[in-house]
């Protein structure tokens, strides 16, 4: 009985990990929209929205066959020429954050494109 529950405990334990979606990590936003998400499966990572640690990046997933309108912070379209229907969604919980968007709040840029 115990061996039953321990191959159970693995079988668990390896389904999901099967099941994980490849991922990327890309630069920023404009390499993300720019790539070919040719695996409806795909997860990546975004290090910033204009450079790495910008506090713009984030992690996104592509999900095939996806309509939403996009919106240049948490749902972008791909315009890579051969990149199928679908969308980059980005896997949040929470409060938004401005930089999502591109505003880049040092004090001396007018963001105020990027709040409206």
């Amino acid at each position: 009985m115990r061996a039953l529950l321990l191959v159970l405990v693995l079988i668990w334990g390896v389904v999901p990990v099967l099941g994980q979606r490849f991922q990327r990590a890309l630069p920023d936003m404009a390499t993300l929209v720019a790539s070919n998400p040719n695996n409806a499966d795909t997860n990546v990572i975004v290090a910033g929205f204009y450079s790495s640690n910008d506090q713009g990046g984030g992690p996104f997933t592509w999900v095939l066959g996806d309509t939403t309108a996009t919106n240049a912070g948490t749902v972008f379209a791909s315009t890579h020429s051969t990149a199928p229907v679908g969308r980059w969604k980005r896997q949040w919980t929470g409060d938004l954050n401005a930089r999502w968007f591109g505003a880049k709040g040092d004090g001396s840029t007018d963001d105020t494109a990027e709040l409206q």
